[in-house]
């Protein structure tokens, strides 16, 4: 379910779980006040002890989902350098293939060709649905059996040939990283502290013994903050799915710039 929310627009994120946490709160201060407020009965200065501990409380969640902010735009920023690197890796490696002789240079540049359409219509929107694709590395293997089984036969072909096999081996570390990102993200356990802690602070405020009027204020503004906080750290948790993801761009520009037939000028 929460894979489908996060399908959402940023702000449908953010309204859905800010939404989800003040309809919480207020209903609880509604129906649930009276029984909490008869827990701490016996103690005079209930709302003096809950405030202490919602503010200390609440200093340590709020940072806590700020660190966890900054981990998951740090991880997605990662993700998208790699692909723009991953592209402009293959971008040189396509220029210097360009140099072969015939036939290993139209075999060579077809098989760069066909991975980088394949990333953009196979692999990426794979990603996007939570699919692990695997068709690049077969790809890949063809392309580096057809590299290898070239032979300069004169200086310039061995010092290009060697700039093709450093640039490939290259690529195929910047491939591999990419892959090790796929199942990047904020672990399970992380997810299930931050629930911990949204659900004391919900216990904390509803025991407050306040004026209706402002204890629906107070809760919904602390709601509204934790709720756009969790929005945002969840929409970017995922770096190639939902309404905050690395897209295939990079290899977009590659296909148009590089891979396309360019129109001549015209005189």
């Amino acid at each position: 379910m929460l894979s489908r929310i996060n399908e959402l627009p940023l702000w449908g994120i953010a309204i859905f779980y800010a939404g989800a946490i003040i309809a919480i709160l207020w209903l609880g201060i509604v129906f649930l006040s009276p029984l909490v407020r008869n827990v701490f009965k016996p103690e005079t200065r209930t709302n003096e002890l809950l405030s202490y501990c919602l503010l200390a409380f609440g200093v340590f969640f709020a940072l806590l989902l700020c660190l966890l902010a900054v981990a998951s735009y740090q991880n997605y920023d990662t993700v998208k350098s790699l692909v723009g690197r991953e592209a402009s890796s293959l971008g040189a490696l396509y220029r210097t293939v360009s140099g072969y002789p015939e036939p290993q240079r139209t075999k060579l540049q077809s098989i760069l060709q066909e991975y980088v359409n394949y990333t953009i219509d196979e692999s990426m929107p794979a990603l996007a649905r939570g699919e692990r694709p695997l068709r690049g590395v077969t790809i890949m293997t063809k392309f580096q059996t057809a590299v290898m089984s070239f032979e300069p036969t004169s200086k310039g072909q061995e010092i290009l040939h060697a700039e093709g096999l450093h640039l490939f081996s290259e690529n195929t570390v910047l491939r591999r990283e990419r892959a090790r990102t796929i199942s990047s993200g904020v672990p399970e356990t992380m997810w299930g502290i931050v629930a911990f802690g949204i659900a004391v602070i919900i216990i904390m405020l509803i025991g407050l013994d306040i004026r209706r009027s402002l204890h629906f204020t107070i809760s919904g503004a602390l709601g509204l903050f934790f709720g756009m906080m969790i929005a945002l750290i969840s929409a970017m948790d995922q770096p190639y799915r939902g309404a905050v993801k690395v897209d295939a761009e990079p290899f977009l520009l590659l296909k148009r710039q590089l891979m396309s037939p360019q129109p001549e000028a015209s005189p």
